[in-house]
C-alpha cells in the first residue's frame, strides 16, 4: 500500500466514524443515573429521612459551630481571649480586639450557615408532603 491509499482509508474511516455517530440523538441525551437532581429527588419515602437529616446536619457545619462561633459568642463577650500565635486564625484577632467591620468572615459565615439551614428546612417541608405514598 502506498502512502496516498492509507492517506484515503483514513480519511474515509474517519468520516464515516463521525457520520454514524453523528445522527444518533439518544447518544447526546443520556439520563443521569444514580444521581439525585432536583428532578428526582423527594420521590420516595427514604428521601423525607435524607432531607430532614440535610437540616439536622447543618447544626454540625462548620459554619455554624466552629471557629467563628466561638469567636462572635466567647471572644466577643471576653469570656476568652483568642491566644494561640499571632498568625494563627487573625480573623479571630480582629474580634478580640474589636477591630472587625461589617464585612468580615466571622458574622457572614454564621448568617451563611444560619440561612443554609433555613433554606434546606424550607425546601424540606415544602416538598416531602407530596412525595407518593
Amino acid at each position: 500500500m502506498t502512502y496516498r491509499s492509507i492517506t484515503r482509508y483514513a480519511i474515509l474511516t474517519l468520516v464515516l466514524a463521525v457520520f454514524s455517530t453523528a445522527c444518533k440523538q439518544e447518544w447526546l441525551e443520556v439520563k443521569p443515573q444514580g444521581e439525585l437532581t432536583t428532578g428526582n429527588f423527594f420521590q420516595e419515602e427514604d428521601h423525607a429521612v435524607w432531607a430532614t437529616n440535610a437540616v439536622y446536619s447543618m447544626l454540625r457545619d462548620w459554619n455554624v459551630h466552629a471557629f467563628n462561633y466561638i469567636g462572635m459568642t466567647d471572644i466577643v463577650s471576653d469570656d476568652t481571649d483568642k491566644g494561640s500565635l499571632i498568625n494563627d486564625a487573625i480573623f479571630l484577632g480582629d474580634i478580640d480586639n474589636f477591630t472587625l467591620d461589617a464585612g468580615h468572615q466571622s458574622p457572614a459565615g454564621i448568617w451563611n450557615g444560619y440561612y443554609q439551614s433555613i433554606y434546606r428546612a424550607n425546601v424540606a417541608i415544602e416538598n416531602i408532603p407530596n412525595i407518593p405514598k
